[in-house]
């Protein structure tokens, strides 16, 4: 009985409401239009589904019923979500990566651990760098080699990312003494 309450009050809690898509409507706009700016190459695709988004979400305004409304603008929003979700993923992980790397700068190491921790910053800016310059150059025609090209760029920059977290775990642990046996 439990888990069927359980389960009832979750995919209530997952229903589109008209607030809610209202609020992601407006994140997936201003998303669009920071994108298109600072990755010019996307500008196209992104005005594609923008496009083929506000059709559908000007034929909200003609729906009464809340619930029907709310799910007509849940369709307009996942029309940009994916896309908009990629682009979101490559910028929120290049800012993870440059923290990663300044929090590498930090760690204060013994010196035969040095080059370890070198090689690594120098990977993750590496990554970054040519990740953040293709990101420049790309300009994908249709939305799905867009995604083709952030799947790519998220795995780069999710591998250079588990590298700097592997190093500086590794990094940061004490070394274990090394104590004489009796």
């Amino acid at each position: 009985m439990w888990l069927l309450a359980l389960c009832l009050v979750s995919s209530l809690a997952c229903k589109p409401t008209v607030e809610r898509e209202s609020r992601e409507w407006s994140d997936n706009i201003q998303s669009v239009a920071e994108f298109q700016t600072r990755w010019p190459g996307f500008e196209p695709v992104l005005a594609s589904a923008k496009t083929e988004a506000e059709g559908l979400m000007s034929a909200t305004d003609k729906i009464s019923n809340e619930e029907a409304r709310a799910e007509a603008m849940d369709a307009a929003n996942k029309v940009l979500s994916p896309l908009v979700g990629k682009l979101r993923a490559v910028s929120n992980k290049l800012d993870e990566l440059d923290r990663d790397a300044r929090r590498l700068d930090k760690l204060s190491v013994p010196l035969k651990q040095q080059s370890q921790l070198r090689d690594t910053k120098a990977a993750a800016m590496r990554v970054g760098r040519e990740v953040s310059e293709a990101m420049a150059k790309a300009a994908p025609t249709t939305e799905a080699e867009a995604t083709r090209f952030l799947d790519e760029q998220i795995g780069r920059l999710d591998g250079s990312i588990g590298a700097c977290e592997d190093t500086f775990e590794r990094l940061s642990e004490p070394e274990p003494s090394k104590s004489k046996r009796p």
